[in-house]
């Protein structure tokens, strides 16, 4: 649907940790349903993740990442951005994360 096609593309952000220094996060969400999370705590030697798996539009503006390593339940804002509303291993809700899209969509 619409939804689909709107969110592809790849978004980014700079999310506070406990640790370390930043969690510095990049999700990438291919047509194909597929997505890569780049996940880098900074600080952390051993801090680099990337995670695949597949995503799917939960409704008309959430989408869920299965299995998502820092995102589950993403929501699509009508600015274009994404906001992490559930997430499996950060408690994101003491502060939403807002992720914004990477360089221009043509």
């Amino acid at each position: 649907g619409m939804l689909t096609q709107q969110v592809i593309g790849s978004y980014e952000a700079s999310l506070p940790c406990e640790g370390c220094i930043s969690i510095e996060y990049q999700l990438e969400l291919e047509s194909d349903s597929s997505f890569i999370e780049h996940i880098t705590f900074l600080g952390d030697a051993n801090g680099n993740y990337e995670v695949h798996g597949n995503w799917y539009a939960d409704g008309d503006s959430m989408l869920t990442l299965n299995p998502g390593r820092l995102a589950y339940k993403i929501k699509v804002n009508t600015n274009g951005s994404l906001t992490i509303v559930d997430a499996l291993e950060n408690h994101l809700e003491k502060q939403p994360a807002v992720l914004s899209r990477m360089g221009t969509s043509e």
